[in-house]
């Protein structure tokens, strides 16, 4: 299918499991899920490669993989937006925090820890 395609259909799929595996109490947020494989998708060595033939005079080879870099990275960025887009919702009411977080405390005028 081609790398542009291939990388579209990748991040779409990222994007909605980790939409899908975050939505259960207890679960870590989707951007923790979605860290990992974004760092596989992206594709960094083509920019690196690129930058490497501009600094060894080679101008066509270079300027070709920047430009296939900057494709590439943008239909990262769109797939995975796609792919957390389709499984967004509105918050659970059931959903609690995670057991280390601190619990909320509604402020108050004069409660410790208030301002002034």
């Amino acid at each position: 299918m081609g790398d542009i395609t291939g990388t579209l259909l990748a991040g779409i799929a990222l994007g909605t499991f980790a939409g899908i595996a975050s939505r259960p109490a207890g679960r870590p947020p989707r951007l923790v899920l979605l860290l990992g494989g974004f760092f596989v998708l992206t594709v960094g060595g083509l920019g690196l490669r690129g930058a490497t033939a501009l600094l060894g005079d080679d101008v066509v080879s270079g300027f070709g993989d920047l430009r296939d870099f900057l494709v590439q990275m943008a239909s990262v960025a769109i797939s995975l937006a796609i792919g957390l887009l389709a499984t967004e919702r509105l918050p659970s009411t059931t959903r609690r925090a995670h057991p280390s977080a601190p619990p909320t405390v509604p402020w108050s005028p004069g409660s410790p820890g208030s301002p002034g």
